[in-house]
């Protein structure tokens, strides 16, 4: 969460050795900012300080709009509406989510257009490669142990299958990533990174 809301928080809620995320930092000191009555409850029955709605940027808490910082917090950081500086990128949504929850578990049939894959190609890239993350190095099998992972890793197309049939060389065209590198590689549509790219991006994150 941005540095300047952090340091608005309450030595309860977000002081120096504290665990400091916004919806945690509320959920535990909730209580003691009710006590102290400068709060104001959203229409779903969250509760924040006043003060610190107040001090919102307009994006997430502005006159008019829902003001709880849980609330403010799930439809602007998490939505991609504010970058980790906390500046906006865009107004929120004319609609939002419904925080009191809805029904899931319907059945629906889609029909899906999908690119053939070779088990050989996968086996053979593992074989050369192993099962350890090209990017960040991670190993399922030593976190979750051998018995459960069983050599369990995903294997990344370096060249899009996107771009049609084509025929693929399972030592250089593939490569092992765990899944959460592999949903970061292609996390945008129109600019899937390299594993180059993306090591970058670990190491910047680790600077």
């Amino acid at each position: 969460m941005p540095d300047d809301l952090i340091v608005a928080l309450h030595d309860s809620q977000g002081g120096t050795g504290r665990h400091r995320c916004v919806v945690c930092a509320y959920a535990m000191g909730v209580n003691y900012v009710v006590a102290s009555g400068e709060t104001e409850t959203c229409d779903r029955g969250s509760i924040a300080p006043t003060p610190v709605l107040a001090a919102l940027p307009d994006n997430q808490g502005g006159p008019g709009r829902h003001r709880c910082t849980n609330c403010a917090f799930k439809l602007g950081m998490m939505g991609d509406l504010v970058d980790l500086d906390g500046e906006a990128l865009g107004d929120l949504p004319e609609a939002q989510p419904d925080f009191t929850g809805a029904v899931e578990g319907s059945v629906a049939y889609r029909l899906h257009k999908v690119r053939e894959r070779s088990p050989s190609n996968r086996a053979a890239a593992l074989l050369y490669h192993g099962n350890k993350c090209a990017a960040c190095g991670f190993l399922f099998d030593e976190v979750y142990t051998p018995t459960h992972a069983k050599g369990f890793t995903e294997v990344h197309h370096v060249k899009p299958l996107s771009a049609g049939e084509q025929f693929v060389d399972p030592l250089q065209d593939l490569a092992p990533l765990c899944a959460n590198c592999h949903r970061m590689v292609h996390r945008r549509a129109d600019n899937w990174l390299t594993i180059a790219q993306l090591k970058e991006l670990l190491e910047s994150a680790k600077s």
